[in-house]
């Protein structure tokens, strides 16, 4: 420890301090906790014993209701019924003012029971009391006091409340960013009666070990509630008569597909993806023609409730590509995003969309358009990034901050398209090899990255190093994914070690920004706070950095020496690779400045705590 200059220095990753309680508290994140919850349904652990103590009393039945959340662990999940879900068939429906009547439910338990739909007048009043809230108006979103008002509407007993109030807390607090159709007016117009408010619970606990469980109960719910609701409306290709009121009927549907689609394509259960790809899909995709032609229809409009429905279905429109993207890419299944929706334009600034009243959104459109001059086109500002002509620069403030993530889904659109179509390569030899180097392409993808990194990049360590990490981290994540990816070559290649290196440094920059928060609070945060596409990029960083470890052993001559540059990066990696006191024991140079087993087989070890998959060389772990 150095005490120099009133700074107090961690041994392990270098973290300077001013006090030395911090230092002390700051150490916990580089070790496993040692005190393991005695419930044996629970099996957290914790750092201090008095913490988990706190922790255990949440398991009586006489705990408050309120209670201070240890530092680090989960709220318990409170126990339930598992019978299982009786599926609700369609009943008589009324398509004006859209109040469904539930058939008898004598025979159920609360988590089992028929949705309890409420009338169309007592949806009103509800969303009337949301509208009015200042904290939910404020940010967009739903506060803690409007979802408990909004529990009843779930069809949840009441002993089941705390398990959903808290997905959806965590829903909202985490999982809202990646949804940016989300408005605070979207709280309103048979919204409930939809199943949307289930599967954004489902969404919020998926993650969590201890709700797994209910958030599959959650998703079957949100399933029947869907099917009940799309009843209601009934052949919506067979409807002439298209209001208003109709296609925020139909955008709620779509939307609630979406939450759905999100909670099962991304699911570690094969079945369960199979299912969200095939019959959630298909209905999404119905839909899309219907929301894009109403939006490229609509003369300039200057009502604020017609504007809001637009640009929310514009929204879920990008909502929905972007996932088609990442699915089709990572999983290999495309969800066939119709060609229409690349025509439209980016979502428009987020303070734009989140003005809580008519003048206030009149306001600020007018000075956004004043000041930018419009909306942007998507394929406009898609072909600035993959092209050197500027047409218009691209300001970011022009956007919503979910524009930055479109964007990096269009260029990895571009270059899964690209390396399917054999044109796009020099030679056949090249396309058999995917052999990026001769990628016809790859300067325009380059430059593509190189210009997102100029208008959106952030800090990865400045997006770890937080209570919650930073929706941002999800793009850094995915761009870093598409530059290991075009650095790719084939062993024969005569600049093969120059990309494999290239690929290792991208690789090391984010493991070093992992190792200063700690690996171990990373591993455990990833799942429940990031995409489950930055597992698959954390994935291909890790093999790059093994590919290039790999490389540094000299076949057949042990006197060969490093080039200069690798063994910068050898050292740079050994140093991190010391200060983790679960691999510190494998990476003792004996008298060699090579890579050894032991040295490769820490790198796997720590990548398997920051992918959370101790399998992730394997292809990852799949039920």
């Amino acid at each position: 420890m150095n005490h120099g200059q009133m700074e107090l220095i961690c041994e392990t990753c270098s973290a300077r301090f001013q006090r030395d309680d911090h230092l002390r508290r700051h150490r916990l994140s580089h070790a496993e906790p040692r005190f393991k919850c005695a419930d044996p349904q629970c099996g957290m652990r914790f750092h201090r014993r008095d913490a988990a103590r706190r922790h255990e009393k949440s398991h009586q039945q006489t705990a408050a209701p309120k209670r201070r959340r240890p530092r680090r662990g989960i709220l318990p999940c409170p126990r339930i019924a598992t019978k299982p879900i009786h599926p609700v068939g369609p009943s008589s429906c009324d398509h004006d003012n859209h109040a469904l009547s539930a058939p008898d439910n004598a025979a159920g338990g609360p988590l089992h029971e028929s949705p309890n739909l409420i009338s169309s007048s007592d949806t009103d009043q509800k969303s009337a009391m949301l509208m009015d809230c200042s904290q939910c108006a404020a940010t967009n979103m739903l506060c803690d006091e409007c979802i408990s008002g909004l529990l009843p509407a779930t069809g949840l007993g009441e002993q089941d409340w705390n398990a959903f109030r808290f997905c959806m807390q965590h829903f909202v607090r985490i999982h809202a960013q990646g949804f940016p159709f989300l408005h605070s007016s979207s709280w309103r117009m048979d919204w409930e009666q939809s199943g949307k408010l289930l599967a954004m619970a489902a969404v919020g606990g998926r993650e969590i070990a201890p709700y797994a469980e209910i958030s599959k109960v959650y998703f079957e719910m949100a399933v029947n509630r869907l099917e009940y609701f799309m009843v209601s409306m009934g052949d919506t290709s067979c409807i002439t008569e298209r209001d208003d009121s109709f296609h925020r009927r139909l955008l709620v549907c779509f939307e609630t597909c979406i939450l759905l689609i999100e909670y099962s394509v991304w699911s570690r259960h094969r079945e369960l993806r199979q299912r969200g790809l095939k019959e959630f899909t298909h209905q999404a995709i119905v839909a899309v023609p219907v929301l894009a032609d109403v939006m490229n229809s609509m003369p300039k409009h200057t009502r604020w409730p017609l504007w809001i429905l637009l640009e929310e279905s514009k929204r879920a429109l990008w909502c929905f590509y972007c996932l088609g993207v990442k699915s089709g890419h990572f999983l290999n299944h495309p969800l066939s995003t119709p060609e229409i929706v690349k025509n439209m334009h980016l979502p428009c600034p987020d303070a734009v969309f989140e003005a809580p009243n008519s003048p206030a959104w009149r306001e600020r459109n007018d000075s956004n358009n004043h000041q930018s001059g419009g909306p942007v086109l998507f394929r406009e500002a898609l072909y600035q990034l993959m092209s050197a002509d500027r047409m218009r620069q691209l300001i970011v403030d022009e956007t919503a901050k979910y524009s930055s993530h479109i964007l990096i889904c269009g260029v990895l659109d571009n270059y899964q398209t690209s390396i399917t179509i054999p044109c796009n390569f020099a030679t056949l030899d090249a396309y058999m090899e995917l052999d990026m180097s001769r990628f016809r392409l790859r300067d325009d993808l380059m430059r593509a990255l190189r210009y997102w990194k100029a208008l959106f990049w952030h800090d990865p360590h400045e997006l770890w190093h937080s209570k919650h990490p930073d929706h941002k981290l999800n793009d850094i994540m995915l761009w870093m994914y598409i530059e290991v990816q075009a650095w790719r070559c084939p062993e024969s290649h005569p600049l093969s070690p120059l990309h494999r290196r290239v690929a290792a440094e991208l690789a090391l920059d984010i493991f070093s920004s992992i190792s200063l928060t700690g690996f171990l609070e990373v591993g455990a945060k990833s799942p429940l706070y990031v995409e489950r596409a930055v597992y698959f990029s954390s994935r291909c960083l890790a093999s790059a950095m093994l590919t290039w470890l790999d490389g540094l052993k000299p076949p057949g001559n042990t006197g060969r020496t490093m080039p200069r540059e690798d063994g910068a990066l050898y050292e740079k990696l050994l140093d991190c690779l010391q200060g983790i006191p679960e691999v510190s024991s494998l990476c003792q140079v004996d008298g060699t400045s090579l890579p050894s087993n032991r040295l490769r087989e820490a790198t796997v070890r720590v990548w398997a705590i920051v992918t959370s998959d101790a399998r992730w060389m394997d292809g990852g772990g799949e039920h």
